[in-house]
């Protein structure tokens, strides 16, 4: 018969060995990105209204930096790994799917994380909400800008007769909007870490203060 002393012995040990695994493998986790290469990446298709409901930014990385991503579909019928390029001379890295097994050189990391340069991925960035409304406005604004822009691309490509441009629209098209990146550590088995955000190169916190991001 079990002592009552033995009993509660294998019970701490019972309940100390998983948490144990679990704390070296979070450990073994954070020491991976600790030590992970950091790339940096344009942004586009962000949602600002996030920033009003959880002060947090969605996003997807630029897809002109995006090679051969694949659809939903073929992610889930085949295995992909993406190969990381930086090259010396450019400020952004790019991203190359390949299917799983094929080599690519001048890699400098191949991480099997595929829902971080997936066109239908949802990237977050937290963001202080007591900058939530400032990051907005800018936001906005650059979407705006962003519009007006392919409004009149559209009807240069199509020259039927349409509406007038406005002169909000004329106006808008002459700016150059705000151009946001994210510093991502990027581990080869998958975790990722969004270190910091950028707005024009510059750190956002720093960026939104300056005056040419006012919106008028």
């Amino acid at each position: 018969m079990i002592s009552p002393t033995t009993k509660r012995t294998i019970q701490s040990v019972v309940l100390t060995v998983p948490t144990l695994f679990l704390c070296g493998f979070v450990y073994g986790a954070l020491d991976e990105l600790n030590h992970a290469p950091t790339f940096r990446f344009p942004i586009t298709g962000y949602d600002p209204v996030s920033l009003l409901h959880g002060h947090y930014i969605q996003f997807q990385i630029d897809s002109d930096f995006v090679t051969n991503a694949p659809s939903y579909y073929e992610t889930k019928n085949k295995d992909w790994h993406v190969c990381i390029k930086q090259a010396s001379d450019e400020p952004f890295a790019k991203a190359i799917f390949l299917p799983a097994n094929t080599k690519e050189e001048d890699c400098a990391v191949i991480t099997l994380n595929t829902n971080l340069f997936a066109h239908y991925g949802g990237n977050k960035f937290f963001v202080d909400e007591r900058k939530a409304a400032q990051l907005d406005t800018l936001f906005s604004k650059a979407q705006r800008i962003q519009n007006a822009k392919r409004e009149i691309e559209y009807q240069k490509k199509n020259p039927l007769p349409t509406k007038p441009l406005s002169e909000e629209t004329l106006k808008l098209a002459q700016e150059t909007a705000p151009q946001f990146s994210v510093d991502v550590a990027i581990s080869e088995s998958g975790p990722v870490r969004f270190k910091a955000l950028y707005i024009d190169g510059k750190p956002w916190t720093e960026a939104i203060n300056n005056p040419k991001y006012k919106d008028e």
